[in-house]
């Protein structure tokens, strides 16, 4: 019978039950297909296996929990790359799946467990969503689940439960939403079986649960509804910056947090948070992977458990509270990275969304906010988000230099944009009459549109800014919609530049409330035009390869809704090494949303060629700085699934 296990013991080790480590540490990652060409159509690229050593070896853990391996061929691979890369502390290695014979789950370490299981025949039952009124079949799970207990000195014992719940992927049969949620249940019975059976326990439950934290599978995890002592607690660990995402999906540019460390309640004091993390190489992550692994750091010695107090105030809800941590900044003002003789002639546009900035907010909000803006060093500032006039005049104030004013109040009158500039306008346009149809009613565009024309010597552009419709429900229309359709007017308005003056340089900003894989940024980009047409998606990248802009506080996800697009004859002119997405120490607490700063050569480079731009703008969308480690998948785009879905995939 083969054996799935792969065993390396040193002859001096085989006889030792116990690890005299005093501190450990385990990881959890998605190695994004882990293949070899024996088990696969497409095994992984050997880039990207250099990159994931590099990762691995790098954070170095002790026991390593990994998603989304190949079998036992691939797993043979992974440790014989792992040696290779001087990573030979490891003497156990074992991998199983559950009803997916593609995508294996697998656990590594230095330690042997005195304790392995793999539950791969747990099983529940659900309709067919084609057949609500039809009984119940039995369906497996999808990965298994794996179980491994460890002993250390001091009879102190951990046990490492890790899972790969069901993908967002359609499945053909079943709803996959209720699919993870029934595995989530499974998940949660092993824990209350070893909490039922060993009082106290220390458990640790890691992987890829393909869900955000408020979802029914991690509430089902975390079981609020018990006493304090039998619940999992979110572990939320950051990274260098306090961001907590793992996952990149790139047709949205979206970063997520669906990969987790939960704990139960007797490993909270064990657990040193100071070491515990979001692993993140800069040169490394995104080709290694598209998840990012999450690092915890565990004492090995049984401490005082924690009283009420201690969890009202780490873990009120269950999650560790570090919300409202904005993390250090980390990106210098971009001007400072331009050659001075193009420095002496660019300039730099500012966009952020002020997060309904009032003239009741804060003091530390104001300081905040007004430090920010004047460290951007920008000649031209745009903001959406602000409150009123009122709010937008008191912003002015706190940008002096910047002489011309003006803002924008549309239809809905819940905000106003504002445009503050140390260059006037050779003309300048409030835009609050755009109107489209939606089911044969018309509505206004909900916050109108900024026009401005800059002349800078001799330079001339256009800036339009816009602040489309948000994601809250509307009481007759489908708010997706309605934003597309506001995508739309803006398009049209774009089209009229162009028509008026052929080639003209034209930078639309503004915070767009979509990803762009959706219908609003499509409707921009307007693809199926010639390249002449097109508008293209600057991308601004931070120094941590990133893009995100806002932070969607419901999902945990950071999101890039906040935009810069140029027209064709613009995009030469773009400084790309002084345009960026700038970290302040005060976004998060304040805003949600990072300023985006776009420096402008100005001076005319001509255009670039079709092939230039393919290459840099695939899909109208800058990728050269941060292109996904697999060619086909590209960032903006969704390409159509062809034959059945593989309920298997991913």
């Amino acid at each position: 019978m083969t054996s799935r296990i792969i065993t390396v013991l040193f002859v001096w080790f085989s006889f030792i039950s116990l690890s005299s480590a005093k501190e450990i540490s385990v990881m959890t990652y998605n190695l994004c297909n882990y293949f070899v060409a024996s088990e696969a159509d497409k095994p992984k690229e050997d880039d990207s296996k250099k990159a994931l050593m590099g990762m691995i070896r790098t954070a170095n853990p002790d026991i390593l929990f990994v998603v989304e391996l190949g079998g036992e061929k691939s797993l043979e691979d992974l440790m014989a790359n792992l040696k290779a890369e001087g990573c030979r502390d490891y003497v156990f290695a074992d991998e199983m799946t559950g009803d997916d014979e593609t995508r294996h789950i697998g656990l590594i370490s230095k330690f042997k467990p005195v304790k392995f299981e793999k539950k791969d025949n747990l099983f529940y039952k659900i309709k067919p969503k084609d057949k609500e009124n039809g009984y119940p079949e039995k369906v497996f799970i999808q990965r298994g689940f794996l179980h491994a207990v460890f002993e250390f000195e001091n009879n102190y014992r951990l046990h490492v439960v890790g899972a790969h719940l069901k993908s967002r992927l359609p499945h053909p049969r079943y709803i996959q939403t209720d699919m993870r949620r029934y595995e989530a249940r499974l998940l949660r019975y092993l824990v209350n079986d070893i909490q039922e059976k060993e009082q106290g326990a220390n458990i640790l439950v890691v992987g890829d649960f393909n869900d955000i934290y408020s979802s029914d599978p991690l509430l089902t995890l975390r079981a609020k509804e018990k006493p304090e002592a039998s619940r999992l607690y979110d572990l939320r660990p950051s990274d260098k910056s306090g961001l907590p995402w793992t996952h990149w999906w790139h047709g949205q540019d979206v970063y997520g947090r669906i990969d987790y460390a939960l704990a139960s309640a007797s490993l909270l004091p064990e657990i040193d948070f100071e070491k515990t993390k979001i692993v993140h190489l800069q040169n490394y992550w995104m080709f290694a992977s598209d998840h990012r692994p999450v690092f915890v750091t565990i004492n090995t010695e049984n401490r005082t458990p924690w009283g009420k107090e201690a969890f009202d105030k780490y873990f009120s809800d269950g999650i560790r509270k570090i919300y409202e941590d904005a993390g250090p900044g980390n990106d210098s003002l971009a001007l400072a990275k331009v050659a001075p003789d193009v420095k002496a002639q660019a300039i730099a546009v500012c966009f952020a969304d002020a997060g309904g900035y009032s003239i009741a907010d804060s003091k530390d909000k104001k300081e905040a906010l007004a430090n920010d803006l004047k460290e951007s060093g920008a000649e031209i500032i745009v903001l959406s988000g602000i409150r009123d006039s009122a709010s937008a005049s008191e912003i002015r104030k706190m940008v002096p230099e910047h002489k011309f004013h003006a803002t924008v109040e549309g239809p809905d009158k819940k905000s106003v944009m504002a445009v503050f500039s140390t260059i006037r306008p050779d003309k300048f346009e409030a835009l609050t009459d755009f109107k489209y149809k939606i089911e044969n009613t018309e509505l206004p565009v909900s916050k109108g549109f900024a026009h401005a024309v800059f002349n800078v010597r001799g330079y001339k552009f256009h800036l339009v800014a816009a602040d489309l419709k948000d994601r809250s429900q509307h009481p007759e229309f489908n708010q997706t919609d309605m934003r597309r359709y506001e995508a739309r007017q803006l398009r049209y308005l774009v089209n009229d530049i162009g028509k008026a003056e052929p080639g003209a340089n034209i930078l639309v900003v503004g915070n767009l409330n979509d990803t762009c894989g959706m219908s609003p940024l499509k409707e921009l980009y307007n693809r199926r035009s010639g390249i002449e047409k097109r508008l293209f998606d600057i991308r601004p990248i931070d120094s941590m390869k990133t893009t995100w802009t806002s932070w969607n506080r419901e999902t945990d996800d950071y999101e890039r809704t906040d935009y810069a697009l140029a027209s064709f004859p613009m995009v030469p002119e773009i400084v790309r090494n002084a345009t960026t997405i700038v970290q302040t120490s005060s976004w998060k607490k304040y805003m949600s949303h990072r300023p985006l700063l776009v420096t402008i050569s100005c001076a005319d480079a001509g255009n670039l060629s079709k092939e230039a731009l393919e290459k840099d703008y695939p899909y109208c969308i800058y990728s050269a700085e941060a292109a996904h480690f697999e060619e086909d998948r590209e960032i903006g785009d969704k390409p159509e699934r062809k034959g059945r879905v593989d309920p298997t995939d991913e």
